[in-house]
């Protein structure tokens, strides 16, 4: 037992919780003791999506291709058709 009685908001953080930690808590008027993990409910419903962030940074640029043309472009490159 302890010394000396201790307000809730006295009482130091705890840490990181493994869910075997125990607590009081009053089952049909008698104050019993369980495990954290026990007292967890069912998940909830998934929550809207969130806004879009904004766009990133340009990567950078790619290397330059080579222009393939067939004999027929060739041919009527600089011609005036009419």
């Amino acid at each position: 037992m302890p010394n000396a009685l201790v307000k809730i908001s006295e009482l130091p953080i705890a840490q990181t919780l493994t869910g075997g930690e125990l607590i009081p808590i009053l089952q049909e008027g008698n104050t019993c003791k369980a495990p954290i993990n026990t007292l967890k409910g069912e998940p909830g419903p998934q929550g809207q999506t969130g806004l879009q962030g904004a766009q990133g940074i340009p990567g950078p640029a790619g290397t330059a291709g080579t222009a393939t043309y067939s004999l027929a472009q060739i041919r009527f490159i600089g011609v005036n058709k009419t």
